[in-house]
């Protein structure tokens, strides 16, 4: 555990250490090939990029993402792969590859455990390579924002062996937000290990139309949408291990 921690402070020194302008460069240039990272993607060029963490977090040019625009469509928040999804209630928990977690651990608070139990899910991971602005799915209004301090583990095979409650254990923020199409919606942004830290650019009570951004990852995390059983859903857009877009309809 202690090692974990030592490696998360040595990884944010280095993402945000600006002095030698060469070194860095060489270093993004080295990120950018090893990721396969589209540059005609990023709003700016790679040379006015000072770090690697100002890279993490780069914005994408306008445009680059369609939003499906559909009244009563779910879309995707972030960039990233979907791990699971399906249905919950009080007798369950979900799954988050070979991990098992439950949802009072998740939501801590009662009163969400109540809206939310029983509800949907859509688990979507976000790794290196990917774009790490998170985007509100739906339009509505934040209601509730609550942050749970926690611990960096890795969200993967490593952070899942050291600790088996990780989604519970690590940092994470939640925002309720309330739809005429899919009721509350409980979205879930998960700390990761070598993350300086969720932040957050929306406070409630807040009007949001959907694919406005509501915050960022410095390196890549978890995204978790809990959907309130208002009614029947179906996944027929989705599938396990497949690669969304920000903007992408998910149901």
């Amino acid at each position: 555990m202690m090692f974990i921690h030592i490696f998360h402070k040595a990884v944010v020194k280095l993402l945000t250490f600006n002095r030698f302008q060469f070194w860095n460069q060489l270093v993004l240039k080295l990120f950018v090939k090893m990721y396969h990272i589209r540059l005609d993607e990023a709003e700016k060029p790679l040379s006015d990029y000072r770090t690697l963490n100002e890279f993490f977090v780069r914005k994408l040019k306008p445009g680059v993402r369609q939003i499906d625009r559909g009244p009563n469509a779910l879309t995707s928040p972030v960039d990233g792969t979907i791990i699971d999804y399906g249905f919950l209630d009080h007798d369950t928990v979900f799954k988050a590859k070979s991990s098992r977690y439950n949802i009072q651990s998740m939501l801590i608070h009662q009163e969400y455990v109540q809206t939310f139990t029983p509800c949907y899910f859509i688990n979507i991971h976000l790794s290196p390579q990917n774009y790490h602005r998170f985007h509100s799915p739906a339009d509505g209004a934040i209601s509730r924002l609550t942050h749970i301090p926690g611990k960096y583990y890795p969200v993967n095979a490593l952070g899942r062996f050291l600790r088996s409650d990780l989604y519970s254990a690590n940092e994470r923020v939640m925002m309720q937000i309330e739809t005429d199409t899919f009721g509350s919606l409980m979205y879930i942004a998960v700390g990761a290990c070598v993350v300086g830290g969720i932040k957050i650019n929306k406070q409630p009570p807040v009007h949001v139309s959907k694919g406005d951004e509501l915050g960022y990852f410095e390196i890549g995390s978890t995204i978790i949408l809990l959907i309130e059983n208002r009614k029947t859903l179906t996944f027929e857009r989705i599938h396990k291990n497949m690669k969304v877009q920000f903007g992408n309809r998910l149901l």
